[in-house]
């Protein structure tokens, strides 16, 4: 895989999210998208510390993606895991953090709304792939 810029997933803007799987095993979250045009790609979360799915509950089907981001948090993803709900503790601080672990937080937009914090996401299409984490 060749290493990407996080702009590569605000690029799935536009696309459909048209189904997930995830194993506990890998810890790892395969997201699988189409576009209007008929490309598909798949988003490959590695490492998965934190992954939340919301959606309305009348709806099904296929989603809209309306925004996609990747940003590598600055504080060992204590923010972006409090915003999550992580349920994990560390102490008596409460508040769960990993400092020594390169973390990414993916948050795709659209009619549902998938949050995220990884080590690893690529990107896979017929071209090839792109990663970003290490």
């Amino acid at each position: 895989m060749v290493e990407a810029d996080m702009a590569d997933v605000s690029e799935l803007r536009d696309w459909i999210l048209t189904g997930m799987v995830y194993s506990s095993e890998r810890r790892e979250a395969v997201l699988k998208l189409e576009h209007w045009d008929g490309r598909k790609r798949s988003l490959v979360l590695g490492g998965v510390v934190q992954l939340n799915i919301s959606g309305m509950p009348d709806e099904s089907g296929a989603s809209d993606v309306i925004g996609a981001k990747a940003e590598r948090p600055g504080d060992g993803g204590r923010a972006a895991l409090k915003m999550l709900g992580h349920s994990f503790r560390h102490g008596d601080s409460g508040a769960a953090e990993y400092p020594g672990a390169e973390l990414i937080h993916l948050e795709l937009v659209g009619d549902l709304c998938v949050n995220a914090l990884c080590q690893r996401i690529s990107v896979s299409d017929v071209r090839g792939a792109v990663s970003h984490g290490g």
